[in-house]
Formats: C-alpha cells, sequence, structure tokens
C-alpha cells in the first residue's frame, strides 16, 4: 500500500545517507549554556544539574532496563543496527523539512528531583525555528504561568523533543541540552513569545511511523481481534533483516515461502497448454 511503501523508501533513504554519520558524543555539550534569565552557573554546577562526560555515545542511548528488555526479546542486535545507522549529532535536510513544516511539538523535560515531564506545544506551521543543523528554538507563549518546562530546563537543562508529521507517516526524535533566552533578538525572531527555549542538538534519530494514526483512520499496522497487521516493510532490509529477534526471522522466512510457492502457482496457470500434434 501507498503508505508502507513511503515509510519503506524514507527508511531505505535514511539507512543510505546516515550509514556514515558520525556517533554522537555527550562530550559535546556545551559547558554553562544556560540561557538569557538571571541564574549563574559555574562550573561545578553541571554537576548538580545532571551532566556528565560520558563518550559512549551509541550504547548511551539505552541503559540497564533497555537492555534488560533486549535481551529478554532478542532485539538487542536489531537496537544496536538501528543505533548505528540512524543515530546522528546534527540535524540532516530531512529533519529540518519536518521539524519546520509541523505546527505541534512535544517537550519532554526533567525537574530538580528526576521527575520526567511532557507538555505539548502547538502553533502556527514553521513555529519551530532552526538555526543551523545544531540549534532549534522554539517559541513559549502566553500560559498558565506555571512554567514547569522552563523551569525544569533551567534546574537540570535535560530536553527531549518529538514532531510527528501524519502526513507522511513519519517523526523525529531530538535529545538536547535547553536554555530559556528572553534576549529581545531571540523574542523578535518568534511573534507573539514571552521566551524561547533555545535545544542544543545533540543527538537526533528518526522513529517508525507505522503505528502513526491519519485523521480519523486506524493505522493498518495496529493489531486487531479481526485484522493482523502486515509485516513492515523495513524488516525486509537485508542490512536490518539479519539482525531481527529469531521469532521475526522465522515468520519472514515462512512468509517468503508461501510467497514463493503462489508465484509457482501463478507461473503455472500463466503457460499455455502443451497440446501434441496427433
Amino acid at each position: 500500500m501507498a503508505a508502507s511503501a513511503d515509510w519503506f523508501d524514507r527508511v531505505t533513504f535514511g539507512v543510505t545517507r546516515l550509514i556514515a554519520a558520525e556517533p554522537f558524543r555527550l562530550s559535546q555539550v556545551p559547558q554553562g549554556c544556560v540561557g538569557q534569565y538571571p541564574v549563574a552557573l559555574d562550573d561545578d554546577a553541571s554537576e548538580d544539574r545532571g551532566m556528565n562526560n560520558d563518550t559512549d555515545g551509541i550504547s548511551s542511548i539505552y541503559g540497564p532496563g533497555a537492555r534488560s528488555l533486549q535481551e529478554f526479546f532478542d532485539s538487542r542486535r536489531l537496537a544496536d543496527r538501528l543505533s548505528e545507522l540512524t543515530l546522528h549529532s546534527e540535524l540532516t535536510d530531512d529533519d529540518i523539512a519536518l521539524v519546520t513544516e509541523q505546527s505541534t511539538a512535544w517537550i519532554s523535560t526533567v525537574d530538580a528531583e528526576g521527575w520526567p515531564d511532557v507538555s505539548y506545544k502547538g502553533g502556527a506551521p514553521g513555529f519551530v525555528r532552526v538555526v543551523g543543523r545544531t540549534e532549534v528554538q522554539i517559541p513559549i507563549y502566553d500560559g498558565n504561568g506555571m512554567f514547569r518546562s522552563l523551569g525544569n530546563v533551567i534546574d537540570t537543562g535535560r530536553v527531549a523533543l518529538l514532531f510527528v508529521d501524519t502526513s507522511r507517516p513519519w517523526r523525529i526524535r531530538i535529545h538536547g541540552q535547553g536554555r530559556v533566552s528572553t534576549n529581545p533578538n531571540d523574542l523578535a525572531a518568534h511573534h507573539g513569545a514571552q521566551a524561547v527555549l533555545v535545544v542544543t542538538v545533540l543527538r537526533a534519530f528518526p522513529n517508525c511511523g507505522r503505528y502513526i494514526h491519519r485523521g480519523d483512520e486506524l493505522s493498518t499496522y495496529v493489531p486487531t481481534a479481526d485484522h493482523e497487521p502486515p509485516v513492515p516493510d523495513w524488516k525486509r532490509l537485508p542490512i536490518l533483516r539479519e539482525a531481527l529477534p529469531k521469532r521475526d526471522l522465522e515468520h519472514l522466512d515462512h512468509l517468503d515461502h508461501l510467497e514463493h510457492l503462489d508465484q509457482l502457482a501463478k507461473s503455472d496457470r500463466s503457460e499455455p497448454p502443451n497440446h501434441l500434434d496427433s
């Protein structure tokens, strides 16, 4: 179907383009990137805000919990392969196009006590501004005055962004270091903004779009009692297929066998009968 083919094309293109991408290095985190507000941070404050100098960029995306589940579900090979192929430290042209076309964004932050929070932000299409390949700016409009997200950014600096394009479907995740700006120059670039969340991009990676719904239509990949979802095309890519869990490989081999038998049957039916002259 068209949606599946579109997703397959994007994954194939992304794998080809990103296969040589430079791994993320947390040591690239700019120190003291606090922003334009009346708080001063010294070098020691970066430790208080949860910063570290871990340089194991690929593996750092998976914690012990994720690793234990990957082992349980036999998906560690696939998880590592996806990190190797898709994790990148700068926004690509496709990333930038997706981000700047959206009218919504989800912002995840962490407070001083370690509690995560997530906030929906909306604006006119293009309200999120990309400044180069390593900086994203999100305007903060008039709200309820709680300033939870921005407050968390001041306290810990950790930010994760999610952008979803339901029309493709496709999505991108961005992890970075945030700062809050009330600088007049930044505010002038975002009409109506009280403040601007400036995120330095540290790593970005695309996300499977098969469970993204389009309007009132459920994705065909959602399993229901009377519907068996199709196999996503990306699982047939040789570079990913070889890393699939054993159960997925067995399922694909079974489907390939059935398709082969079907092709043989169609070939037999299409051959004209052989009439021998009497």
